[in-house]
């Protein structure tokens, strides 16, 4: 009988195809793509916000302050259909 970790490792680890790889970049990206599409509109209603209000998470951490409306717009411009 096999440890369980060799099992793990041979399933989970086995080599694959890059066909495989392709696909799956395909569906998740395909799923942002409509995942933000549809909430586009709320998206564009941040544009509003005061800037006090802008609490920075993440990779906006780096930001001292928010990102100007016209750029906003832009990003924004990018997800609409």
């Amino acid at each position: 009988m096999k440890p369980c970790s060799e099992l793990f490792d041979k399933f989970w680890f086995a080599p694959a195809p890059a066909e495989r790889l392709a696909v799956v970049r395909i569906l998740v990206g395909s799923f942002v793509l409509q995942y933000l599409g549809r909430r586009i509109e709320m998206l564009t209603q941040l544009e509003g916000t005061e800037a006090s209000m802008f609490k920075p998470v993440g990779l906006a951490h780096f930001l001292g302050e928010p990102i100007s409306p016209e750029l906003w717009q832009v990003s924004c411009g990018a997800l609409s259909p």
